[in-house]
């Protein structure tokens, strides 16, 4: 194999995972030359299907956000891709919760569907749910403005911190679970609240409660999707592979 000097490459990424094939085709697409490498004998990382006795299994895609047609981030995918990825909705109900022997809890969008969802369930804590829908409409707000100032020059930016300073000490420094402990004492509705943990990877007790209203807000805003045909896709355009084993695909 020529020696990466040899081939004059402008770029060579080490993982082929969503991160590394999203930074190769961004980099290919900008004209720049190349070179993806991966161990494993497939690329893709948490992006794999696998099947089993006729059965296919995505291994890392459940459900997916901010991909609705209108999204900003839908269209950056679509750039990204050599040809469009097609997803398809999962209605208006995303998600079924599990709290002991109760019956399923259905998880509805948007932000008032669920208000609505969560005081069926719980009649007696109006209260509480109206705190929290509230919460996550006022925490994902502070992050979108907290993540904002980093983009912008450093005397803006520690301005628009100085101005929004409440909002952010009280969303983004402050824990999920320090803001379901404020709102609620009833265990099986704090439980309700803090289901979508797993989302993005934070327990309660450790994440900032602005990454909880994020996430969850983006469901109950854009909707949950599923990629049409399985998670599995193909190599980006323009890009150069090199797998374990020295096995090489030319470029398109």
């Amino acid at each position: 194999m020529a020696t990466p000097e040899e081939k004059g490459w402008d770029a060579i990424i080490i993982g082929s995972g969503i991160g590394g094939m999203a930074a190769a085709a961004a980099l290919s697409k900008l004209g720049h030359k190349v070179l993806l490498l991966e161990q494993y004998q497939t690329l893709g990382g948490l992006t794999h299907s696998f099947s089993m006795e006729g059965f296919t299994w995505d291994a890392g895609i459940h459900y997916l956000n901010c991909v609705a047609p209108e999204d900003r981030e839908s269209h950056m995918l679509d750039w990204l891709s050599d040809t469009p990825i097609e997803f398809t909705s999962m209605g208006s109900i995303y998600d079924n919760l599990h709290i002991g022997d109760a019956a399923p809890l259905s998880l509805s969008r948007p932000y008032e569907a669920q208000e609505r969802d969560l005081k069926d369930r719980f009649p007696g804590e109006a209260r509480a749910i109206e705190a929290w829908i509230a919460a996550l409409k006022e925490g994902r707000q502070a992050s979108f403005t907290a993540t904002s100032t980093r983009a912008m020059p450093e005397i803006i930016g520690s301005a628009m911190k100085w101005w929004h300073s409440h909002a952010i000490d009280l969303w983004c420094k402050r824990t999920t679970q320090e803001v379901i402990d404020e709102i609620t004492d009833n265990p099986d509705l704090a439980a309700a609240f803090a289901a979508q943990w797993f989302d993005h990877g934070g327990r309660p007790s450790k994440a900032s409660f602005a990454m909880h209203a994020l996430i969850t807000g983006s469901y109950l805003e854009s909707g949950a999707w599923y990629p049409s045909g399985g998670g599995a896709g193909d190599v980006p355009v323009d890009v150069e592979v090199c797998l374990k084993g020295g096995v090489a695909f030319p470029e398109p």
